[in-house]
């Protein structure tokens, strides 16, 4: 692979050798032994591209002679604001002067089969970031340069000094002059303010308060001004001509007044950006407020009796009541705090549930958003690659990734290597202990709709045929409709199926680090010393570990899976932490110090029970319906346990927004189970495959999916990045269908499709004409 004649094909690749992108030797080595399939229309729109940015680049030629007045310095008796526009219009001719070359390049390496990296992925005047429009620039010089350059150099550890080395070389490798030197300096000088308030206001800390957007937008405004004025002195007027510019700027009434009313309109300009990164991410202003339409209210309000008030049993009452039916919930803990707190990862799917049901204001101060993830060797510690995410993910999936304490309640061939690190990587963090827990959340939130809560009630039996629970103390409650969600060990489950899961080979350890403990360890550090807000992997032999920083508290969320050694219990009872130290006791230091901090644990098993089926979720009589893990189990610490959980809650409730008769219950609990079950199902065996994969033994597939990993780190690449830019992958389809499910809308659709015909059928058509335009609107906002 290394050899000479394979460097001098890498150093004179033609599209690449003069002014071309750059990519790394591994990379294009590696292209040519696996060439990509780059599609004709592919390079068709990028050829449109590229002519695109031609005609822009003539028109503004041939009508604005900005570079002419430049050269001459024909710029005296001008105004501030004619003088401001001169540079102005300058860097957007040197945007477009290197813009086309490189686009030009980069389609002669499509046409020929290998796919570089874009350079210029937004426009020059669509950046507030300083940070960001270096990373975005010259994109694939920026990823030579951290692989070759900052990352040797010890990269975050001395960000600002290392800047400097940094833009000096960049200066020296463009030309050998003092104005490049100045623009390199100058750089490495406006980066500071970015740095600085990053490390003073973090969104971690403050991005909930409504001051924070528009503080962002003030340094927004700077970041502009100072990357304006490093590169007209860098590649337009050099040192002397950005001297009577400023003079004429800050040495005048006129200009001074310019300037003012210059600030106030970028401040809205870098509002805009903000908002159109919004858009592009889906995640549009009115999905984050309260301002929806109210939920169509049921016409028949029936009694629901929900047994079990975990996770989906509060979600049944939350939704239940924002549509008129009382509930009663029942629980037998005494409080709300029983179980052992842990980390818990929200998918997209399930907080756009919680939006929807008005709660964003309850969600925002409890979360921070996590950028990165590592995925790491068990035993050795070797980082088999990382992953930076950019907004492509949020526009692909449409919702957002959380992580929040939680407090447990329900026991609960080949596999893809691309969509198991995509699952592993939606998340976000909680940073506020006083929101910090989902089910506290949901059982305030069910309380103040009305729904009652009843907790110290442990329930003795149930009869779903003559609709009624008995508690332990004796007392016997009635219902129209029994909702079993006490989890997969329940009364309610053993009323339907008594099938036992399978002999367990797996246990997960559960617990919580001090954030202060970690930072105290100088092998540590590194957990939090990330450039990015990073999420841990580690892959070993029958052995993984899943590691994310928590907030709020200041904890590091640790989940160890391991051989089943008999210290398994239930999320109430405290393991012994001598179990979970040994199954760290073949890792990398790092994990057996981690394990060695930690003060508490739970330990539970990973039980795979066998699928509900068709009419399994209902009991015979009608009347008693499954939900949660009561009818889906998940393995502990599974992304999409909770969001299943709450998924359930929600189309429950958009069904029975529909009730108008009693006779209608039996079928919205099967309609219920037929949008679940294939759903839930298929969710459940991809967790589990995500397992298995995590802890292959040594083997060809181990070696697979390790060298699949170093394989895209070694290219310089992100580890989930696609293989071609302008292709959708498989991977990507998968998260639309998994994490941009609406199961909302999915209720929808299956009323407008099949509801209203069996309500006609049945000869209840009387006034259901009148919901349609009602039904639509709630379709469209996503009520």
């Amino acid at each position: 692979m290394y050899t000479f004649l394979n460097y001098l094909s890498y150093a004179l690749y033609p599209p690449l050798y003069l002014a071309g992108p750059i990519m790394t030797f591994n990379d294009y080595l590696w292209q040519h032994r696996q060439p990509m399939l780059i599609s004709g229309r592919a390079k068709a729109l990028y050829f449109i591209r590229l002519v695109a940015s031609m005609l822009t680049m003539e028109f503004i030629l041939h009508f604005m002679y900005v570079v002419a007045i430049k050269d001459t310095r024909a710029w005296n008796g001008a105004t501030p604001a004619q003088i401001s526009m001169i540079g102005f219009w300058n860097l957007i001719i040197v945007w477009l002067k290197l813009l086309i070359p490189w686009r030009f390049f980069r389609l002669w390496a499509l046409m020929d089969g290998v796919e570089v990296p874009e350079n210029m992925v937004r426009c020059m005047a669509n950046n507030y970031s300083t940070l960001g429009f270096w990373r975005s620039w010259h994109r694939s010089y920026n990823l030579w340069i951290i692989r070759y350059i900052y990352i040797p150099l010890g990269g975050s550890k001395r960000v600002l000094v290392n800047m400097v080395l940094v833009f000096t070389f960049v200066a020296l490798w463009h030309d050998l002059t003092f104005r490049l030197l100045a623009w390199g300096w100058l750089v490495s000088l406006f980066v500071v303010p970015e740095v600085l308030a990053a490390y003073f206001l973090p969104a971690t800390k403050y991005g909930s308060e409504p001051w924070y957007r528009h503080v962002c937008a003030a340094g927004g405004v700077l970041n502009v001004l100072m990357m304006m004025s490093a590169n007209l002195v860098g590649f337009v007027i050099g040192t002397d001509g950005m001297n009577f510019f400023l003079q004429q700027l800050l040495g005048t009434g006129k200009g001074l007044a310019f300037l003012a009313v210059a600030c106030a309109m970028l401040f809205v300009g870098v509002q805009l950006m903000f908002e159109y990164r919004y858009v592009l991410a889906g995640l549009l202003t009115v999905p984050y407020t309260n301002e929806f339409e109210p939920p169509k209210r049921a016409e028949l309000q029936v009694k629901f009796l929900v047994v079990g008030g975990g996770i989906s049993g509060l979600a049944c009452a939350v939704a239940l009541r924002r549509i008129g039916h009382k509930v009663v919930v029942l629980e037998a803990d005494r409080t709300l705090d029983t179980q052992l707190l842990g980390g818990c990862r929200m998918a997209p799917n399930l907080v756009k549930i919680l939006y929807h049901w008005g709660l964003h204001d309850k969600l925002a101060p409890i979360v921070i958003k996590s950028q990165m993830i590592n995925l790491m060797s068990f035993h050795t510690g070797e980082c088999l690659g990382p992953h930076v995410w950019d907004e492509e993910m949020l526009r692909e999936t449409q919702g957002e990734f959380m992580f929040a304490h939680v407090r447990h309640i329900e026991c609960i061939s080949e596999f893809d290597i691309d969509m198991f690190a995509l699952n592993l990587f939606y998340n976000f963090g909680s940073r506020n202990h006083q929101y910090a827990d989902l089910r506290r959340l949901l059982y305030d939130t069910a309380v103040s709709l009305g729904a009652d809560i009843r907790l110290n009630t442990p329930v003795a039996s149930i009869d779903p045929d003559n609709q009624s629970v008995t508690l332990l103390s004796g007392q016997i409650l009635t219902a129209d409709v029994i909702i079993g969600a006490d989890g997969a060990y329940g009364l309610a489950r053993g009323l339907i199926t008594d099938e036992h899961p399978a002999p367990h080979q797996f246990v997960m350890y559960s617990t919580t680090i001090s954030k202060k403990a970690i930072m105290a360890d100088r092998d540590l550090r590194w957990l939090y010393d990330q450039p990015y807000r990073s999420m841990f992997s580690w892959f070993g032999n029958g052995r993984a570990v899943l590691g994310f920083p928590l907030g709020g508290k200041e904890e590091f969320a640790l989940f160890v899976y391991g051989p089943e050694d008999g210290f398994e219990s239930n999320w109430t009872e405290p393991a012994p932490l001598d179990g979970m130290r040994k199954c760290l006791a073949s890792s990398e230091m790092r994990l057996q110090k981690l394990g060695e901090l930690a003060t508490h644990a739970s330990c539970v098993p990973v039980q795979d029970f066998k699928a509900l089926e068709e009419e399994e979720w209902v009991h015979e009589s009608g009347r008693l319906l499954l939900i949660g893990e009561a009818a889906h189990p998940y393995p502990p610490g599974a992304i999409q346990t909770c969001a299943m959980a709450i998924e359930d809650g929600a189309v429950l409730a958009k069904l029975f927004s529909h009730l108008r008769s009693a006779d209608q219950i039996t079928s919205f609990l099967y309609a219920f189970e037929s949008l679940r079950l294939n759903r839930c199902t298929n969710v459940c065996t991809k967790e589990f495959g995500d397992l298995y994969f995590m802890t292959l033994p040594p083997g060809p597939q181990q070696e697979g999916r390790d060298n699949h990993f170093r394989g895209r780190r070694d290219r310089g690449l992100n580890v989930l990045d696609a293989e071609s830019a302008e292709e959708e992958t498989p991977q990507w389809v998968e998260i639309k269908e998994v994490f941009g499910y609406d199961a909302e809308d999915e209720a929808d659709n299956w009323w407008q499709e099949w509801g209203l015909l069996r309500e006609r059928a049945a000869g209840r058509a009387d006034g259901i004409g009148e919901e349609l335009p009602s039904i639509f609107v709630q379709h469209q906002v996503g009520v």
